[in-house]
């Protein structure tokens, strides 16, 4: 009995396996990156009642913070 393995389909699922990989990476990466700019928004808005007398919501809501993407391009002004 002779196993044989085909070389092509073997690199076809590493390149499959990488490519897995790399989205993956880049979702937890703009998770991470998106909870701790939601986290430091928070802080923020928190602090401006603390610093300014009486904030308004219109100042509150001048703290913003754009979402990571997968690409990794960065916000996108329209």
């Amino acid at each position: 009995m002779t196993v044989g393995i085909d070389p092509y389909k073997v690199g076809r699922l590493k390149s499959d396996l990488d490519k897995f990989a790399d989205k993956r990476i880049r979702r937890a990466h703009a998770f991470v990156l998106n909870g701790a700019a939601m986290a430091a928004q928070k802080k923020i808005r928190s602090g401006l009642d603390r610093s300014l007398d009486h904030p308004t919501p219109f100042t509150k809501r001048g703290i913003i913070t754009d979402k990571a993407d997968l690409n990794g391009a960065g916000p996108v002004a329209t």
